[in-house]
């Protein structure tokens, strides 16, 4: 009678020792193929920021992923960095400012497509925006566009200005 108490539970620990044994593990199905070519294409530009006072400010790069599917509906957001993120942005009064994408030159700017707060932004942004509403935003449409940084906290002023130039895709990113 005793063999037949303990019976159930040994049956239990032998049988979940045989499954975790026997289920694949984690990276068992992936097929690794160095020759095979990216789903995604990346579309690139850049843009030389500058102070009010002309002084120049630093250099960015704006970066997005396009899926090579034509019928894929994914919408992947605008990346934007600094182009050398070991050379700290120059010229600039606080490190805590909002980056806005706004139609126009820095001359005559337009209204704001989109926006992204930095903080601690002094070397590195590092900022990812979308479109507000839902919509798609796409870094090639933006080409002539600005990127403005803007004192929202303290003065309420433009820091810096850009215009997003040199667009190119980039097929084998």
């Amino acid at each position: 009678m005793r063999l037949s108490s303990s019976f159930p539970p040994l049956l239990v620990c032998l049988s979940s020792l045989s499954l975790t044994t026997a289920l694949p593990h984690p990276g068992m199905l992936a097929w690794v193929c160095k020759s095979c070519p990216n789903p995604n294409m990346l579309f690139t530009a850049g843009a030389e920021m500058v102070s009010p006072s002309g002084q120049p400010v630093g250099q960015l790069k704006l970066e997005q992923s396009i899926s090579r599917d034509v019928e894929s509906t994914e919408v992947f957001s605008v990346q934007i960095d600094t182009a050398d993120n070991r050379v700290n942005l120059a010229n600039l009064k606080t490190s805590y400012f909002q980056v806005q994408i706004r139609s126009g030159s820095c001359d005559n700017l337009g209204d704001v497509k989109v926006s992204q707060y930095c903080r601690g932004c002094t070397n590195s942004l590092g900022v990812a925006v979308a479109a507000k509403d839902g919509e798609p935003l796409a870094l090639a449409d933006l080409i002539g566009d600005s990127v403005v940084f803007f004192d929202s906290k303290n003065t309420n002023t433009k820091l810096a200005c850009g215009e997003i130039e040199n667009g190119q895709m980039i097929e084998d990113a």
